[in-house]
């Protein structure tokens, strides 16, 4: 394992990957103002706007009828939802008249979540999407030793 071949880390990529800084000033444009976001997802096996109806089967229908109640009475949008094994809302942002996929974030006011139908892909994607806010995020220094002795009994 030790043997694979990876890219190596250089001082450009050192502090973190997905961060250019320029004048000395940390720069991501379209992603969360902070660098440790709180990340909230759903998933759901079926999709259904009430108990006995028949689960929802394509993103037209997720978009119409889950989002229909978005940003109202202070409902706080997820990053992520799977709804299904189908479909995935992803925060997207339009910008030159494209909607792009920028971070794993929803960002308010700005993003909005786009359903995709993904043919059994949806729970994997909602998994990368995690990993990929996890390789993103940017903790204050955690006493890993601590917890991990904490969780294991070690001194």
């Amino acid at each position: 394992m030790k043997s694979l071949t990876r890219e190596d880390t250089t001082i450009s990529t050192a502090f973190h990957p997905y961060i250019t800084f320029v004048n000395l000033r940390a720069s991501r444009p379209n992603w969360p103002s902070i660098l440790n976001p709180i990340y909230g997802a759903i998933h759901a096996r079926h999709v259904r706007t009430k108990s006995g109806y028949r689960p929802f089967k394509t993103a037209s229908t997720v978009q119409k009828r889950l989002f229909a109640q978005s940003g109202k009475h202070g409902v706080v949008s997820p990053d992520l939802i799977v709804a299904g094994s189908d479909i995935v809302c992803l925060p997207c942002i339009d910008e030159n008249d494209e909607t792009t996929f920028h971070s794993p974030f929803y960002i308010e006011g700005k993003s909005k979540l786009w359903p995709q139908e993904t043919l059994g892909l949806a729970f994997a994607i909602g998994v990368c999407s995690l990993l990929y806010a996890l390789d993103t995020t940017i903790l204050a220094k955690m006493p890993w030793p601590k917890i991990i002795a904490d969780g294991t009994g070690f001194s």
